[in-house]
């Protein structure tokens, strides 16, 4: 128990990210980094101990982005709903090597459009949003189109919460990262 904050500390002889978790109910992504920082160990052993570890039936690995310092699943996709996965579109490139394993494991995919690099790169951050039990938090940028699009077809795919946004522009600039970065949890 960590008494600080007051929860149950579960070790793993896994190296993990938090950044590439993303876990929605009974299934759990992350990218293939996660076979790099655990070479010791067989892709076999490492998926058996991550559904120990997250109480998961289901693991699916995906392709890291090799440009990306962290290479986390949680700047790439997040889950609408059991059966279905938010990519942003930054990540098309990636192309089958990404869309077969969603696809495989009964997946569907929506893309969020960004404008991917050609507006810079940082808009990849639209997807590192903060979920709560009813509100998303939306990183903005302060690019005023971009940002206002983003809050827009995220409260599309999530109606049933309240999407706000929240300035992100210098936690984007000096860190690569966002909200899920800053908070991540698994806990629903």
């Amino acid at each position: 128990m960590n008494d600080f904050l007051g929860i149950k500390v579960k070790p793993s002889n896994l190296v993990i990210d938090g950044g590439n978790i993303v876990k929605h109910n009974d299934i759990l992504l992350l990218t293939d980094k996660i076979l790099i920082a655990n070479r010791a160990h067989t892709k076999e052993s490492i998926i058996y101990q991550i559904k120990a570890d997250f109480e998961v039936s289901k693991v699916i690995l995906i392709p890291r982005d090799e440009k990306c310092d962290y290479g986390h699943a949680d700047g790439m996709l997040r889950f609408i709903d059991n059966k279905t996965v938010l990519i942003s579109d930054f990540y098309a490139y990636l192309g089958n090597t990404l869309t077969k394993p969603l696809l495989d494991a009964g997946l569907s995919i929506e893309w969020l459009k960004t404008g991917g690099k050609s507006l810079g790169g940082d808009e990849v951050a639209y997807i590192n949003f903060l979920q709560t039990k009813d509100v998303l938090l939306i990183p903005q940028l302060g690019k005023k189109p971009q940002d206002a699009f983003a809050i827009e077809q995220l409260q599309s795919y999530f109606p049933y919460y309240k999407v706000k946004g929240i300035n992100t522009k210098m936690i984007t600039k000096h860190f690569g990262g966002a909200l899920n970065c800053m908070s991540w949890t698994v806990l629903e």
